[in-house]
């Protein structure tokens, strides 16, 4: 259904190639550190870096995607989950999860794609800029609502 499968099994072995590299030496493992950059999708982070680094590579090419890497088609991509997304989709009923964690990522996903089935990745950056613009205030009444293109079909309870 999604590439995360592979992204798991991607990481594991960066991992693995990074403990080699280091080999504990001086007490330090070099996979700590790569490990904070690539979270691993089986612990469930969101791995939004991973996500936004598929999603650069994959789509595209235009204004915000590169598009080198054309055996990914967008369908199998994940939304990449940061607090921006979690909120503004939470309050378009996108999903009712709480927390942010790759399950809510792949429901944010699902619910995207019956929007666009090939590309249900395409809204991240204009659901992310709503929240990061300021355009929406945290969904509280009066707070800059009526200047919001969400407005009509924000629910502004959800959050």
């Amino acid at each position: 259904i999604n590439i995360m499968p592979a992204a798991s099994g991607f990481v594991k072995t960066v991992l693995a190639e990074a403990e080699k590299i280091s080999g504990g030496r001086h007490g330090i493992s070099l996979s700590d550190g790569v490990s904070q950059l690539l979270p691993d999708p089986d612990k469930n982070s969101t791995c939004k870096r991973l996500c936004m680094f598929l999603r650069w590579l994959t789509r595209g090419p235009d204004m915000i995607d590169f598009g080198i890497i054309k055996k990914i088609p967008a369908s199998k991509l994940v939304m990449p989950l940061d607090t921006h997304i979690h909120r503004i989709s939470g309050m378009l009923g996108l999903t009712a999860r709480r927390d942010q964690s790759l399950k809510t990522a792949v429901e944010i996903t699902e619910a995207l794609k019956l929007l666009d089935p090939d590309d249900p990745v395409k809204y991240d950056f204009a659901i992310c800029h709503i929240g990061i613009s300021g355009l929406c205030k945290k969904g509280r009444e009066g707070e800059n609502c009526e200047n919001c293109p969400l407005e009509k079909i924000c629910d502004k309870n959800k959050i």
